[in-house]
């Protein structure tokens, strides 16, 4: 019975990192259409190089508790780092959206070559689609 557990425990663990790929390929497509296929690439490194951590932080007489303690630290870290950055793109977007609005096509680009020109952080990318 304890080896039934141990095989349906690890078919959840391996269905779960199956169903978050596939959630991930879902949502990228469901945004642009397009299938990004280093999604599963990415996930796969972040797996890996988290679980090399641990192993390493345990072999050297970390323990256990203390390892996962580091790890929500650091992703509750990440996690509000990527909140903040989301809404800022979110609030440039916003005003370059109002500014297009307000003044059309050539104010948008004299605004984006305004900003360009300036490059306050060393280099600075906008991408800009046809909204579709």
């Amino acid at each position: 019975m304890e080896y039934f557990f141990e095989l349906l425990l690890s078919g959840v663990t391996r269905g779960s990192i199956y169903a978050l790929i596939a959630l991930g390929y879902t949502m990228v497509y469901g945004i642009i259409q397009l299938i990004n296929f280093a999604h599963g690439e990415i996930y796969m490194i972040g797996a890996f190089t988290a679980l090399i951590v641990a192993n390493v932080l345990t072999m050297h007489g970390m323990p256990a508790p203390a390892v996962l303690l580091l790890a929500f630290i650091y992703w509750s870290t990440a996690s509000y780092m990527q909140q903040q950055a989301d809404e800022t793109i979110e609030a440039e977007i916003l005003g370059l959206d109002e500014r297009y609005r307000l003044s059309g096509l050539a104010g948008l680009t004299a605004t984006l070559r305004e900003r360009l020109g300036r490059r306050p952080a060393g280099s600075s990318i906008y991408l800009l689609t046809d909204g579709r």
